[in-house]
Formats: structure tokens, C-alpha cells, sequence
């Protein structure tokens, strides 16, 4: 027993940059190699250096013909589907991150819970929106996420989405509330204008979102805008005299190319000094 003890402590160790052997084998796609470590005493359920188990480290996998024979290995020992790792993260979220939408078919087709929320409130959905992954994001809409859901703010996907009018379109195509507000009162116009975003404010005001709404602090769309372009460049002077500086290198939006989106912003929420500025 001592010996079995010592064999399994041996095995379940992590050799390879914090990663046990079986850990290693999954990566490696070798499935002979997971089998034969599991029979000679290997434990499937032994996590790696970071608190993940075989289950996120086989929806890590580019290719779901890899991915599956491990999750399914997994799932057989006795992983639930769902499991997660230290900061509440499931091999759903893993594969949303990853764009992965056939492993998150898989994972769905399997169990896996639409709903399952990190330590800090985020589900798969909010995870793909988050990161901008719209073919997941599609998937887990298909597969029948709440697309109205909140966060512990109280903003939904469709808040989130503030970087990114396609995103925002998807998320419209299955029923979201564009005339939602978060915790805080703010709307969509609210949060793409205070983001700098003139493309999707430009998209809220096609789809109805009210540009005179306030929130909690009392302030418009555009009132709040102003307030950030106050404690970016002191006023509205201050911003037009960014239009002439330069940028700190050619790969960086320049300062004057900033202001230019901003002073956008501020002409699309109805700002009478900048109503002469071409949309572009």
C-alpha cells in the first residue's frame, strides 16, 4: 500500500511546467499515454499547477477530434462537466474563450450549464462577449442563454457590448432589450459614449435608445460624456487643442486622433459646438 502510495504520489507530481503527467498526455493528444498512466495509478481528478483539472485542459484543445476523447475520458472518471477551477471558470468558459464552438456544442450536448457563473459573476455568454467571440457567443444563444442576464452591476450582455455594434447586433437578432439599464442607471448611450465609442452610439441612436435618459447620478448620455472629457483634458478647450498632438508612437492612436472620437461622440449626442464635424 505504502508503495502504491509513493508510485501515485510520483505520477501525480507536476513535472512539465507545473503540469502532472496526465495533464501533459492531454495536451500532447496521446491517448494511449492517459490510458496507460490511468491504469497504473495516475488519478484522474489531479489538477495542475494553476487548479485546473483534465476537463479545462481538454476543451483547450484547437480541434474538437482532440478535445473529445479526453473530455469524454474525464466525464467516464467521474469530472462533472461543470467543474471549475479557482476562480470559478468551466471548460465552457475555457472554450468560449478560445472561439471554440464545436467544443461548446460538445460541452452543451454533455451537460454543461449555460448559467454557471465565475467567483466574479460571469457566464459563458458574458464571457464571449467580454472578449469579443461572436461565433461561441452565437452558439451559446442557439443553445438558449438568457440574452437579457446581468452581472453583479446589472448590466447585461447587450450593456457589454458597447465595443462592438456587431456583437450588439447578434445579441439584438435573439431579443435583447435595447433600452436596458444597469444598477447604476446608465444606458447604452450612457456607456458607449463614456467609452468613446462613436460607432456604437451611432448604432444605439439608430435603434431608439434614448439619448435624454438619466441615471442615477442625474446625468444624460451626453452630460456624462462631458464629465469625461472634463477629467480627461479639463474641458472642452483641452480637447480641442489634442487635435494637434502628436502621438507617442506610430502604432498608438494619436492624441489628436482621440479627441477626434471623442468630439464625435460628443456631435452624435447632440453637442452644439461640434455639430459641424463630419461623421467619418
Amino acid at each position: 500500500m505504502a508503495t502504491k502510495s509513493w508510485w501515485r504520489r510520483l505520477l501525480d507530481r507536476p513535472w512539465v511546467q507545473g503540469n502532472p503527467l496526465l495533464h501533459v498526455a492531454v495536451m500532447a493528444g496521446r491517448q494511449r499515454a492517459f490510458d496507460w498512466l490511468v491504469r497504473v495509478g495516475a488519478d484522474p481528478h489531479v489538477r495542475d499547477a494553476r487548479g485546473l483539472s483534465i476537463v479545462h485542459t481538454a476543451a483547450l484543445h484547437p480541434r474538437l477530434a482532440d478535445a473529445q476523447p479526453f473530455l469524454q475520458r474525464a466525464l467516464d472518471a467521474g469530472l462533472p462537466v461543470d467543474d471549475r477551477d479557482a476562480d470559478g471558470y468551466t471548460a465552457l468558459h475555457f472554450a468560449v474563450f478560445h472561439d471554440r464552438s464545436d467544443v461548446v456544442a460538445w460541452l452543451l450536448d454533455h451537460g454543461a450549464s449555460l448559467r454557471a457563473r465565475t467567483t466574479v459573476g460571469t457566464t459563458a455568454l458574458r464571457h464571449a462577449i467580454r472578449w469579443r467571440r461572436s461565433n461561441a457567443a452565437r452558439s451559446l444563444l442557439e443553445a438558449g442563454a438568457y440574452v437579457d442576464e446581468r452581472d453583479f452591476d446589472g448590466e447585461t450582455p447587450l450593456l457589454e457590448a458597447t465595443v462592438n455594434p456587431a456583437l450588439a447586433g447578434l445579441l439584438l437578432e435573439f431579443g435583447a432589450d435595447v433600452a436596458a439599464i444597469n444598477h447604476h442607471g446608465d444606458n447604452l448611450l450612457h456607456l458607449a459614449g463614456s467609452r468613446c465609442n462613436p460607432e456604437m452610439v451611432r448604432w444605439a441612436l439608430l435603434k431608439g435608445v434614448p439619448s435624454h435618459g438619466m441615471n442615477a447620478t442625474g446625468k444624460t448620455p451626453l452630460q456624462t460624456v462631458q464629465a469625461q472629457i472634463s477629467a480627461l483634458y479639463g474641458g472642452f478647450d483641452g480637447l480641442l487643442a489634442a487635435f494637434a498632438e502628436p502621438g507617442e508612437d506610430e502604432k498608438s492612436m494619436t492624441a489628436g486622433e482621440a479627441a477626434g472620437k471623442w468630439s464625435l461622440v460628443l456631435k452624435l449626442l447632440g453637442h452644439q459646438q461640434f455639430a459641424h464635424l463630419a461623421e467619418g
